[in-house]
């Protein structure tokens, strides 16, 4: 039976292999293996299967038409970009931040969301619980916890469904692991920026204004013999458009491939990388209906049609030109944190 065709059957259960499988390649330096693995991806990722590329939306079952989207699946896409990217295999990087920023951050539970099915449990008939069902506090109790069975535009289809399968939440709980870990890496002296998201490290703090403001800060904590900054996937390599600081003075760089090489920069200094941001309408299928996606940089702010029981992409306020501050206490473990 052809690879093809048994990763057809279920996404979350074939990309699971292919993440084992790739390790194995990694380990033992089998570059067909190796090869092998990101043919799979590829396919996984296309309208063949199911896949939605902007939001990084991944079916249960890969079928272009399959209606809803399971967050094992999900979670799984995200590893397998990143992993790919770090042995070599090709530069997913872009697809992993895109997909992080899109689908994958709305299927998790948050308040908001947990308030509107609350508030549309309240109009359905009354069920009588089965003696393994809990109705205690169900909506707070998981907080934090990722959907089985979104649709699109929608974190919930409704009675038909589950809400939840808790696997959904170790494999995403998982990919918030490699998204965190694969953001940065610092190795021999070289920093290098891989994802524009925020993260703390010994090397150096990332400090992103995306989509707000096409700006992204750099505060270094290590010397570094040179710096490598993945540019935003909506600048084209080689732009003029990109311009970047080092203490406040202007830096010329260098393209490789996706990556400015801004040069050495010392423990203190603080690296600005600015670019244009701009907004575009794009259409894309999930499951079985096609929406129309406002997407400014690489960030979906709304859907239509939106959905009506809990609603995904309510992001308006990612339009304004001021980010929305909040102020955290962030936490650098003294060794790395291995998966």
């Amino acid at each position: 039976m052809g690879a093809r065709h048994r990763l057809h059957q279920r996404h979350p259960v074939h990309t699971n292999y292919l993440i084992g499988m790739l390790e194995l390649a990694d380990a033992a330096k089998d570059k067909e293996l190796l090869a092998f693995c990101r043919k799979c991806f590829e396919w996984a990722k296309t309208p063949a299967a199911g896949f939605a590329r902007v939001t990084g939306f991944t079916p249960e079952i890969a079928d272009p038409n399959y209606p809803t989207s399971e967050g094992c699946a999900v979670g799984d896409m995200e590893v397998l970009a990143c992993n790919l990217s770090a042995f070599g295999a090709g530069d997913y990087y872009e697809d992993a931040e895109r997909w992080a920023r899109n689908y994958f951050s709305e299927i998790q539970l948050t308040r908001a969301k947990a308030d509107d099915l609350v508030r549309y449990s309240q109009a359905l008939p009354p069920k009588k619980p089965l003696y393994n069902e809990c109705v205690d506090h169900v909506a707070d109790r998981n907080l934090g916890s990722f959907s089985s069975w979104a649709l699109g535009n929608e974190y919930w289809r409704g009675p038909q469904e589950n809400l939840f399968m808790q696997c959904c939440t170790a494999n995403c709980t998982r990919a918030l692991w490699f998204l965190w870990s694969h953001t940065l890496d610092y190795k021999d002296g070289e920093l290098r920026i891989n994802m524009l998201l925020n993260r703390a490290s010994p090397w150096a703090d990332v400090y992103s204004f995306i989509p707000y403001q096409g700006r992204v800060e750099i505060r270094v904590r290590r010397a570094c013999k040179n710096v490598l900054v993945h540019a935003p996937e909506w600048i084209e390599a080689g732009s003029k458009e990109i311009s970047v600081q080092v203490a406040g003075q202007p830096r010329p760089f260098t393209w490789q491939a996706r990556y400015l090489s801004l040069g050495e920069a010392g423990p203190g200094d603080r690296i600005v990388v600015q670019c244009p941001i701009g907004e575009r309408t794009v259409k894309e299928k999930m499951g079985q209906a096609t929406y129309t996606l406002l997407v400014r940089g690489n960030t979906v702010v709304s859907i239509d049609p939106p959905g009506r029981i809990c609603p995904l992409f309510q992001r308006e306020y990612l339009r304004e030109s001021e980010p929305r501050w909040r102020k955290v206490q962030r936490f650098v473990a003294d060794k790395p944190i291995s998966y």
